[in-house]
């Protein structure tokens, strides 16, 4: 964010979102949190702030997975935030798509992806979701990995 980035933090489990949030607010942010289970209420405040505004802070968007799922709409997105592993190329390919909509001074799109090529799940996970990028045009990830 101190680079004038609009970030989506993705997760899969609503504990992990929780606890990200938490360690986020400790250091002085204030996500929009996106999990099912939401009230309405809740729901209606958190995406009304999806609409960034010159003079106020940049966006910072924690979720799970399948709340952003199909039907979620922010443009102003422009870097993701994997934080949990996933294996499904066409699941990357989806998340991806919240960051690479078009949006005025949107130049660039970024995908910071988290592996561990001596943890056999994360690194067979990387393999799969692999495609994915190059499909979307981004460097195979494989390729950058320090060993």
């Amino acid at each position: 964010m101190h680079r004038g980035r609009h970030c989506l933090v993705l997760t899969q489990r609503t504990s992990h979102l929780e606890q990200l949030a938490s360690a986020l607010r400790e250091h002085g942010h204030d996500p929009v949190v996106l999990r099912g289970g939401m009230g309405a209420k809740a729901r209606t405040a958190a995406l009304a702030r999806l609409n960034p505004q010159p003079g106020k802070p940049l966006l910072l968007v924690i979720a799970t997975g399948p709340y952003i799922g199909e039907g979620f709409d922010c443009p102003a997105l422009d870097t993701l935030f994997l934080a949990a592993p996933i294996a499904f190329k066409g699941r990357l390919i989806q998340y991806a798509g919240r960051i690479l909509r078009p949006y005025p001074g949107k130049t660039t799109a970024e995908v910071h992806d988290y592996h561990d090529t001596a943890t056999g799940v994360l690194a067979s996970s990387l393999a799969k979701r692999a495609p994915g990028y190059t499909s979307l045009g981004f460097p195979d990830p494989r390729r950058h990995l320090n060993g």
